[in-house]
């Protein structure tokens, strides 16, 4: 299944599209053990930082590279349009939030157990994603 993990940062936005296992159980947890490590929304900062100070000098929007495409706020994508992708998980390190398919789910400071989220991402018989998180968090 097609699918993507977008982060945000200063701003902008970095596109890693997917073509495969992108359900909850397969992409979804690989984020949340991402996330989840020490220093990990720091590090991921660093990391996006030198992109955007080495590898963007003089390029018109949005770049592409081998395997991410960048997007400014101003042409944020439309996934379901720009991009064919089924799931789509959202590190926003901006205001540190982490969405599925534009729901925010979690604080990047409060991860569920990376084997724990499946369970917290369920679909309606419409294909509408729902969030048991939603439900119980403020």
């Amino acid at each position: 299944t097609h699918g993507c993990t977008v982060y945000r940062y200063r701003n902008m936005y970095f596109v890693y599209p997917r073509l495969y296992d992108s359900y909850p159980e397969g992409l979804g947890v690989e984020m949340v053990q991402c996330m989840r490590l020490p220093h990990a929304i720091t590090r991921k900062q660093q990391e996006l930082e030198e992109i955007l100070n080495d590898e963007l000098d003089g390029q018109s929007f949005p770049p592409s590279f081998d395997d991410f495409i960048i997007f400014d706020q101003r042409s944020r994508p439309d996934i379901d349009y720009d991009i064919d992708a089924a799931w789509i998980y959202e590190i926003d390190l901006d205001h540190n939030i982490f969405r599925v398919n534009g729901i925010p789910f979690y604080s990047l400071e409060c991860l569920p157990e990376p084997e724990d989220f499946p369970e917290h991402v369920s679909e309606d018989h419409y294909y509408n994603l729902l969030s048991l998180c939603a439900r119980v968090s403020p």
